[in-house]
């Protein structure tokens, strides 16, 4: 190709194909096509020969440019050099050849915009990089690292909202409020407080809101304290009493070689501390006791850490231990989740709930081991003698993952009425209630219509914490702590703020596993949006996914739906244990299935041995198993005696079942032997009634 500056003509000079390999340039009959490498990138270049005209330049505009989803937007061909051609690229795999286009964008994101054009002579490409932007409103979420404490209470809150939101503002329902990403705010008063947090960025804002999320405790904790001056553990680990050391130091080696009290200082909580030794007994040498301490029995003074009625405790250690500490709270009433989790334990135990709530005791050991306690706590003469008449007054002990009614024993002292029962030695609550059941046989129907016919009520504003001690009549119950059950699927009842509004609890089919939703529990889809339905399905063992790494031997298994479904803050499963673990296999615990690792992941698992469940909590639904390591051969090794004249800790009842035939007809007759011994008149009016009739009857 030959090309006169000049003048501006091109002339094609037809190449000898016989004898060259022209490859640059190309010719095509009129049209010659080469690289260009003066920019220092190859551009294809192309000259088609007998056409004039000057190169179009591509340019065009947009309006809007931003906007929420779906976007609509006008494009405008501003392009100069008259193009005969032209090409849009819209981003979103989209395009046309039209020239001034409208397109809708019907996904959140960020779009770049090629624009193409050409003439006979040449083309141009104009590109904007991110030049449309399509976004929606955030969609508004939240936790924290604690939801209840005593006052005051610093509580870290995390913004988990989704949707890119650039600004934030916090109600913490105290009067106090925050704009920032993840604030820190200290409650300063007892009681129940709401939370809301609005998002918001250009395209709209959301609200959630959680009524009741954040309960503050009005007590204040005392701490029990074994630390004694004069009471050391020697280098042998024999425990050494200086009897000129401790104030009311009472042993007699003559007659008990094995028993030592004392009365510890008024800081240190405690009435009493008694030491028992091992069969050795003490020694006496110049002032000295020494022995090996095989038990400590500790005895509380009366405590008053914030209930308006007093308390006190009595527990049993394996041993001396100088840096020992208990805590213990109690206050009026429950909190708002201890009265769900009330329920939970309540049902499961063939109760329908409880008339009235006296007050909650707190016991938390800590790090000292404690092989069995003795609460006891004071109420009301009048309050007792009234709720005996109608209910059952006894301990419900709540554990976090299940509890157990404890039977309590009637103590009058004083003048004041106290109760009190015999407990594990683990951490746990203890709410002082009258209970009701087999007192009323409607409540029996109204149990059984409650959980086959779930209405769904809004849960109304709870007692809060510290507050005065209330009746609460069954209808009000029903009405504020309605509680879901469903086997297989179950429907959430969602609030306006997209948070279930009462609890769910769903079981798989042949009751092998229960999933327990709380109330104030965000529940989303794969979607996004709030979910409606849950479904919890049985996974034969041989079914379940193979365990890669280790020999665990699967013992069930099941699979929750829908898939990807996440909850905040996190749900509860728990598994029924086979009768045959204990003897055949190891330490239970729960896995979840991560389908894109293909591997098994580990879910923190605590096995309640009593009540024969593994129970653990997931984020997210996916298959979840029960394992178990095969049970070693090796002869295990001796277990030492356990310590002697510690409370005994009555049987744990399985929490949390569904009424049957068989239950209901046992609570009727439990409800009439009760009757029959409570109130003998009554039953004997009644005979005497149905006699008269019957009289009257025959001689009709």
């Amino acid at each position: 190709m030959l090309c006169d500056v000049a003048s501006g003509t091109v002339t094609l000079l037809t190449p000898d194909t016989e004898y060259t390999d022209q490859v640059k340039p190309s010719v095509c009959g009129n049209r010659v096509v080469w690289e260009d490498w003066s920019s220092g990138w190859g551009d294809i270049m192309m000259l088609t020969l007998g056409s004039n005209g000057p190169c179009a330049a591509a340019a065009f505009a947009a309006d809007p440019q931003i906007g929420p989803c779906p976007l609509q937007v006008a494009f405008s061909d501003l392009s100069t050099g008259a193009p005969t051609w032209r090409r849009w690229d819209f981003g979103d795999e989209n395009g046309t050849d039209e020239q001034n286009p409208v397109h809708v964008y019907t996904a959140s994101g960020r779009y770049t915009v090629m624009f193409e054009v050409g003439t006979p002579v040449c083309r141009d490409l104009a590109v904007s990089e991110d030049y449309i932007t399509v976004g929606a409103a955030p969609r508004a979420n939240f936790s924290a690292n604690r939801t209840e404490g005593y006052a005051p209470l610093a509580i870290a809150f995390t913004d988990t909202s989704t949707g890119s939101p650039g600004g934030w503002q916090w109600d913490f329902g105290d009067g106090s409020s925050a704009d920032s990403h993840d604030p820190v705010h200290v409650f300063t008063a007892g009681g129940s407080y709401p939370v809301q947090l609005t998002v918001a960025n250009e395209f709209g804002s959301d609200t959630v809101l959680r009524p009741e999320y954040i309960t503050i405790i009005d007590a204040v904790p005392g701490i029990l304290r074994f630390a004694t001056p004069g009471v050391a553990v020697l280098a042998d680990g024999r425990v050494a009493i200086d009897s000129m050391s401790l104030t009311d130091l009472v042993f007699n080696l003559a007659e008990n070689r094995s028993l030592v009290s004392w009365k510890p200082d008024a800081g240190s909580g405690l009435a009493r501390i008694r030491l028992i030794a091992d069969s050795a007994g003490f020694v006496e040498e110049n002032g000295t006791l020494s022995g090996f301490v095989v038990q400590t029995v500790a005895e509380s003074r009366v405590l008053m850490t914030g209930a308006s009625l007093p308390t006190e405790l009595n527990f049993v250690c394996p041993g001396w231990y100088p840096e020992g500490a208990v805590r213990v709270a109690s206050w009026d009433n429950a909190t708002p989740n201890d009265i769900f989790d009330l329920y939970e334990v309540l049902y499961g135990c063939d109760y329908t709930g409880f008339s009235s709530i006296a007050a909650t005791m707190e016991v938390d050991p800590g790090g000292t081991p404690v092989a069995g306690m003795t609460v006891r706590m004071g109420a009301d003469a009048g309050w007792a003698a009234r709720e005996e008449e109608t209910a059952r007054i006894a301990f419900v002990r709540l554990t976090g993952y299940g509890g157990e009614v404890l039977p309590a024993r009637r103590i009058a002292a004083n003048g004041t009425v106290w109760f009190e029962a015999d407990a594990p030695g683990e951490a746990s609550r203890f709410v002082l209630a009258s209970l009701t059941g087999s007192g009323n046989p409607f409540q029996f129907v109204y149990r059984v219509i409650e959980q086959y016919v779930t209405d769904n009520p809004e849960k109304a504003g709870a007692s809060l914490a510290g507050a005065t001690g209330r009746d609460v009549p069954i209808e009000e119950i029903a009405s504020e702590y309605a509680e879901s059950m469903a086997i297989g699927s179950g429907l959430l009842s969602l609030d306006e703020s997209g948070c279930t509004a009462c609890p769910l609890s769903v079981w798989a089919e042949g009751g092998t596993c229960t999933l327990f939703v709380p109330a104030g529990t965000r529940a989303t889809g794969c979607d996004c949006e709030p979910l409606q339905e849950i479904t919890v399905m049985s996974i034969d063992t041989g079914d379940l996914p193979a365990v890669q790494e280790d020999a665990a031997l699967p013992l069930g298994g099941v699979d929750l739906q829908p898939d990807g479904a996440t909850f905040e803050p996190a749900v509860r499963l728990t598994f029924a244990l086979p009768s045959c673990y204990a003897t055949d296999f190891g330490m239970p615990a729960i896995r979840r299935w991560n389908a894109t690792a293909m591997d098994w992941e580990p879910v923190a698992t605590v096995v309640d041995a009593a009540n024969g469940t593994a129970t653990g909590t997931v984020d997210h639904f996916c298959i979840v198993g029960l394992f178990a390591e095969p049970y070693p051969t090796a002869t295990p090794s001796p277990v030492p005696p356990a310590p002697t004249a510690a409370p005994a800790a009555p049987a744990v009842i399985v929490p949390t079942m569904r009424p049957t035939h068989l239950t209901i007809t046992a609570g009727l007759v439990a409800w009439a032997t009760d009757m029959a011994v409570r109130h003998p008149h009554v039953i004997a009016a009644a005979v005497v009634l149905a006699a008269l009739l019957g009289a009257r009857r025959i001689r009709r």
